[in-house]
């Protein structure tokens, strides 16, 4: 039952018993919950736009079940560079602390007021966001799907504590101390949003504003090259998509897979509109001719496994385990790494040591040449020559100045 108290002429609601007391300790734990899965989709976010995210999270379980996808979309953020997640985890973190607050019994009416009002606001914006990923991406992220659970979780143990013993917890509350819960939110939210910047290694690589913007316009300022794809080349993303986006690349470079990576997200970002054309170019002088020296001594075998294990339908799965396996690649790992894709041994080595395997890789070193390609990565988004590795913000510019 709940009994009521006067002091110094302000009614306070004091609830007694075991139940009151579960429900407000299931507070913390449901908010606890949600920021952190809010924390790591915000410390995501920041690596898939800067190239330094895997090719799949944790919580990548399938087409459906896709945070990649998700994260990648506008969806996920408040404004271009900065995450929703990261105002979800203060959000979080507030309710946290007024779950907290709402423990002492001379602050509980007006926490419980605010974390009510708070967590209906939140739920109403978990329906939202679930429509859209049902109804717009067609992927569902299973960190948001928890963060939206907490959310419903939490609303429905608020509303149970609104009211007690038929005395409504709304009646009497004193606003400088709502006021104060209101601080405590905004504090919460500013500090998580500072806490969660990208981190020093990505912050280290990126660019101004200005500079990127520079980059853009000159990428879309200059006259697009022809660039002739061999009929053996690897296509990643929607044949018929209209942009195409060529890739030269070499397995053992680390700024290759950083390219690569942020290819996966251009891809998730921009479904059905753009395809990814791997163009193999080994940095190395066993099948580059440009190449003097030897470089990269697995290129030019890792390059002919990837392109024979496309025949097997093992192209991309091979591709991305080659460039996640990077630091620890050796001379076995142009067999190792499509064996574990389950490509079959027998004739990936056939295929590997043919000349048609070799001309493949040929063709593509070739056209870049031709092409004048001095560097990895360099791509070609509808013949339009990127070289290095762009942030997300500046591939989604350069993908809409080609596409008008």
């Amino acid at each position: 039952m709940a009994k009521t108290l006067t002091d110094g002429g302000s009614e306070r609601l004091v609830s007694s018993g075991a139940k009151p007391n579960l429900r407000l300790a299931l507070l913390p734990l449901f908010s606890v919950i949600g920021a952190s899965s809010a924390v790591y989709l915000a410390k995501h976010y920041y690596d898939l736009r800067a190239g330094t995210a895997g090719f799949k999270s944790l919580c990548n379980i399938g087409e459906a079940m896709n945070c990649d996808a998700v994260t990648s979309s506008r969806f996920a953020e408040i404004m271009p560079g900065l995450p929703l997640a990261s105002f979800v985890a203060g959000w979080f973190v507030a309710i946290l602390i007024l779950s907290l607050m709402a423990r002492v019994d001379d602050w509980r009416r007006e926490a419980v007021l605010v974390t009510t009002l708070m967590t209906g606001f939140a739920s109403l914006y978990s329906v939202a966001l679930l429509a859209v990923m049902a109804g717009i991406l067609h992927k569902f992220c299973l960190f948001c799907l928890v963060i939206d659970a907490m959310n419903f979780a939490l609303f429905a143990t608020c509303l149970t504590l609104v009211k007690n013993g038929g005395t409504s917890i709304f009646g009497g509350a004193r606003w400088p101390k709502i006021q104060s819960n209101a601080l405590v939110v905004l504090g919460a939210v500013f500090v998580m949003v500072v806490v969660l910047r990208p981190s020093a290694e990505n912050q280290a690589n990126q660019a101004s504003q200005s500079e990127l913007q520079y980059q853009v316009n000159q990428i879309l300022e200059h006259a697009p090259v022809e660039v002739k794809t061999p009929p053996t080349a690897q296509v990643i993303g929607d044949p018929n998509a209209p942009v195409t986006i060529h890739e030269f690349s070499d397995f053992q470079c680390p700024f290759c897979k950083r390219g690569a990576v942020m290819m996966n997200q251009v891809l998730a970002r921009h479904e059905g509109k753009v395809k990814i054309v791997f163009m193999p170019f080994p940095l190395d002088n066993a099948c580059n001719r440009l190449i003097t020296r030897p470089m990269h001594p697995y290129s030019c075998a890792l390059a002919r496994a990837a392109y024979c294990s496309g025949s097997q339908g093992k192209f991309r799965s091979v591709y991305e385990k080659i460039f996640e396996d990077q630091d620890l690649l050796t001379a076995d790992s142009a067999e190792k790494i499509p064996a574990t894709a389950g490509v079959d041994q027998t004739a990936l080595k056939s295929c590997a040591d043919s000349d048609f395997a070799k001309k493949a890789v040929g063709d593509s070193i070739d056209e870049g040449i031709r092409l004048k390609v001095e560097s990895t990565p360099t791509f070609f988004v509808n013949g339009k020559r990127v070289e290095g590795v762009l942030p997300l913000e500046a591939w989604d510019q350069v993908i809409a100045g080609v596409s008008k």
